[in-house]
C-alpha cells in the first residue's frame, strides 16, 4: 500500500487533529520502496522548524533518579568527599635531619603517638628547657602525674632574660574516647586517642584540670642551652650568648613550689659559678652521668672546656 504525501506550503501549518491510522494485519512488516522515501522525506522534514533552523531535542529519561546525587559512604558509614580523598596526599612520618619541609607544608600532630599530651606557651622563646628529677618515684604510672621542669629565655633585651622553674600537676593522660570524629587535631587542641587499659579504673585522671605552677630566676643573658644536674637536679648549669657559662643552685625554688619554703624574690638568686674565657658563644653543654659533678662546654670557636668539683663546693 502506497502512503500518500500532501506537500505543505512553506511556513504554514495545516490545522486539524492528525488521525492516526493502523494497517491491516496482513500488512504488517510488509514495506515498499515508496515508504521508505516518504519516511525520509518526513525526518528531514521534521528535523528543521518552520523558520528553517534545527531544533534542539532535550530527552527525558522516563525512569530518572529518585535523588539528585550518590553518596558513597565508607565503612564506618561516613560520608565520603570524592574531591579531597582524590586531593588528599597519604600521611608519612617526618624524620629530623633526613626529611625535608616542601613548600606549603606544615608537621600535624599525631595523638596515637602519645599516652599523655600537654602544651605549654612560654612568654618569651626558649631554645631550651630540662627535666628536673624528683623525689616522687621512678617508673609512677598512676594519673595524674607530676613533674618539675626548668627553662630559659630568649628575651627581647638582657635584662628581660630568666630561668622558670615549673611544677606540672594534674597532668591526665588523653581521654579514651573523641567527642566528634570529624575534629582536626592541632597544636592547639585537646587530643583524644583510644588507649588501652582499664576502662574501670577511676584514678585515671582523665577530667582532672591541669596545674601550672612557677617561680622565674633572673638571668643576665639570654639562655643558648641549659641542663640540670642528673646527681643534684636543682643544680642547673646555662650557656649564655654574653659567652659565659653559669651554674645554679635551684633548691629554694623547687623547695617552694613544695610548699616547703617561701619563694625567692626576683633578683636574689645569682649564680653560685661562672665561666667567660670561652672564645665564643656556645651551645653543647652536658653534665657527665658518671662522674657526679662533672660538667662540660663547647663554645663556636671550637674549644672545649671541662671542669670538676672541688671540696667544699
Amino acid at each position: 500500500r502506497k502512503a500518500k504525501l500532501e506537500k505543505m506550503p512553506k511556513n504554514k501549518k495545516k490545522k486539524g487533529k492528525a488521525k492516526s491510522q493502523i494497517a491491516p494485519p496482513s500488512l504488517l512488516g510488509q514495506r515498499s520502496r515508496d515508504d521508505d522515501d516518504v519516511d525520509a522525506r518526513r525526518v528531514a522534514e521534521a528535523d528543521f522548524d518552520d523558520d528553517g533552523r534545527q531544533p534542539s531535542v532535550l530527552h527525558e529519561d522516563e525512569f530518572g533518579d529518585e535523588y539528585e546525587q550518590e553518596n558513597i559512604l565508607d565503612d564506618d558509614g561516613l560520608m565520603v568527599d570524592e574531591e579531597e580523598e582524590e586531593d588528599a596526599a597519604p600521611a608519612r612520618f617526618f624524620r629530623p635531619g633526613i626529611d625535608k619541609l616542601e613548600e606549603g607544608e606544615e608537621l600535624v600532630f599525631d595523638p596515637s603517638t602519645y599516652v599523655m599530651y600537654h602544651a605549654l606557651k612560654p612568654e618569651w622563646p626558649s631554645l631550651s628547657f630540662d627535666i628536673l628529677r624528683d623525689e616522687l618515684g621512678g617508673n609512677r604510672t598512676r594519673y595524674p602525674m607530676t613533674m618539675f621542669a626548668v627553662t630559659g629565655s630568649q628575651a627581647a633585651t638582657a635584662s628581660q632574660n630568666k630561668l622558670t622553674v615549673v611544677k606540672l600537676s594534674n597532668l591526665s593522660r588523653l581521654p579514651k574516647t573523641a567527642p566528634d570524629e570529624n575534629d582536626e587535631f592541632t597544636a592547639d587542641s585537646e587530643a583524644v586517642v583510644d588507649l588501652e587499659g582499664d576502662d574501670d579504673d577511676d584514678d585515671n585522671g582523665d577530667d582532672a584540670e591541669p596545674v601550672l605552677e612557677h617561680v622565674d630566676v633572673s638571668h643576665p643573658a639570654a639562655i643558648n642551652r641549659l641542663r640540670s644536674c642528673p646527681h643534684k637536679s636543682a643544680l642547673v648549669a646555662t650557656w649564655g650568648d654574653d659567652r659565659t657559662v653559669r651554674v645554679f643552685d635551684l633548691s629554694a625554688h623547687v623547695a617552694s613550689l613544695n610548699g616547703l619554703g617561701p619563694k625567692p624574690a626576683w633578683g636574689a638568686t645569682g649564680p653560685c659559678f661562672s665561666f667567660s674565657g670561652h672564645a665564643d658563644e656556645g651551645f653543647a653543654l652536658d653534665w657527665s652521668k658518671v662522674a657526679s659533678g662533672q660538667l662540660v662546654s663547647g663554645d663556636c670557636a671550637g674549644r672545649i672546656h671541662v671542669w670538676k668539683p672541688t671540696e667544699g663546693g
